[in-house]
Formats: C-alpha cells, structure tokens, sequence
C-alpha cells in the first residue's frame, strides 16, 4: 500500500540515483534520506559542472 512521505524529504534540487524501473513511468530513485517511487515527468537529467 502506497504511504504518503512528508514534503522535505527530498530538495528540489537534490539529486538521487535511478535504481530501479517500474511499469507506468514510475522509477525508484535513492536520494540521501530514502528512496522513493517517482513519476518519469517529475525527473530531470542531471548535468555536469560544465553544463552537458
């Protein structure tokens, strides 16, 4: 059963790491306080410090 987290759990800026695909668009992304189930169209590549 899905559980709700708490809205500061995650930055808006913090970036995680893909760990896992699920069906539906969904990935399991581990940031430093947990990893939790996203939607692909709330993700955004991470860039490099020269931009790319």
């Amino acid at each position: 059963m899905p559980v709700l987290r708490p809205a500061d759990l995650v930055e808006i800026a913090e970036q995680g790491e893909v760990m896992a695909i699920h069906p539906m668009q969904q990935r399991a992304v581990k940031f430093r306080r947990g990893t939790f189930l996203l939607a692909v169209s709330s993700l955004q590549p991470a860039t490099d410090a020269s931009g790319h």
